[in-house]
């Protein structure tokens, strides 16, 4: 199944254009919502955080063009930007800045005076860039926002796998729903994890991802894979407010070790999809996270009314 995942991806991107153009870029992995305010950027700078702290090389784009702050997580000033990189006043190696855990980060931008081109071809010269530090770099992580413009589609195409962040609560999961139809019907054919957000226990995000998942099967033809869930909790707020990653600022915490986890579970399956050769991570695949912690399985469960109303509006 893993190789068929891998074939039809490739298929997809030579049809659309989405291949490297010189057959090498660091494996991607896109980080989006539904919806605003669920987290999005905190998972994505967390998650590159924690891979660059289990020694992968990796860079933290900030692609989210309503507004950027992924720098100012990581306790980085906004000296160059993503606008430098797509207006090609800057490239990407000028652009990038270090930042904890030995991570490379790309700021986004606030407050820019001009609107920024979303389009296909911006996000074709992303691909490109990152091409031009591939010898450098293992792993990308794109905080791509919501939404789901030009630049997101030619991204998440582009991508080993989209990491949809959702809550248990459900305008955010009508959201998700809705964006993961929008990428499907645009092409995006690697895999869909699904990362809930702010739950309160393993067996919340394991029936979120069970509403989810049964809706995608059935009604898009499409399988969401799991990737876990992360706590509510007050390390993860104080490590945002103090501008510092999770792994940082609370080691020892359980947000801490599930960004580890998750990770760790994902950079093992992207660099072995993009390049086996490359991967500086030898550890072997963890257990993925359990849907409850009784490991009760939640097998064809009702898709909700909400899901199925939202599916006729779309």
């Amino acid at each position: 199944m893993h190789d068929q995942a891998n074939t039809l991806r490739k298929l997809v991107r030579t049809a659309t254009g989405d291949s490297p153009a010189h057959g090498v870029r660091p494996a991607i992995v896109v980080v989006t919502g539904g919806k605003g305010g669920i987290g999005t950027t905190t998972v994505a700078v967390n998650l590159a955080a924690a891979a660059a702290q289990a020694g992968t090389r990796t860079v933290l784009l900030d692609a989210d063009l309503h507004g950027g702050d992924a720098a100012m997580l990581c306790g980085l000033p906004e000296r160059y930007t993503l606008a430098d990189v797509l207006a090609g006043r800057r490239t990407m190696a000028e652009t990038l800045q270090p930042g904890p855990c030995r991570l490379q980060v790309l700021a986004g931008v606030w407050g820019y005076e001009q609107p920024l081109d979303n389009s296909d071809d911006a996000g074709r010269r992303l691909l490109e860039q990152l091409e031009t530090i591939s010898s450098q770099i293992d792993l990308a992580v794109l905080d791509a926002g919501n939404g789901c413009d030009g630049m997101l589609v030619r991204l998440a195409r582009a991508a080993e796998a989209v990491l949809m962040v959702t809550t248990a609560q459900t305008p955010s999961v009508l959201g998700s729903y809705a964006s993961i139809k929008a990428l499907v019907r645009h092409g995006v054919a690697g895999p869909l994890h699904v990362l809930a957000n702010r739950t309160a226990s393993a067996a919340v995000a394991g029936d979120v991802h069970a509403r989810l998942a049964e809706a995608a099967r059935r009604l898009l033809g499409v399988e969401l894979h799991q990737a876990g869930h992360l706590a509510e909790c007050r390390e993860v707020a104080a490590a945002g407010e103090s501008h510092q990653p999770v792994p940082i600022a609370a080691p020892k915490s359980a947000a801490a070790g599930q960004l580890i986890r998750l990770a760790k579970n994902l950079t093992a399956d992207l660099l072995r999809a993009s390049s086996p050769n490359k991967s500086s991570v030898s550890a072997l695949r963890e257990p993925s996270v359990s849907a409850s912690p009784r490991g009760r399985r939640y097998s064809k469960p009702r898709i909700s009314t909400e899901l199925e109303k939202t599916e006729k509006m779309l």
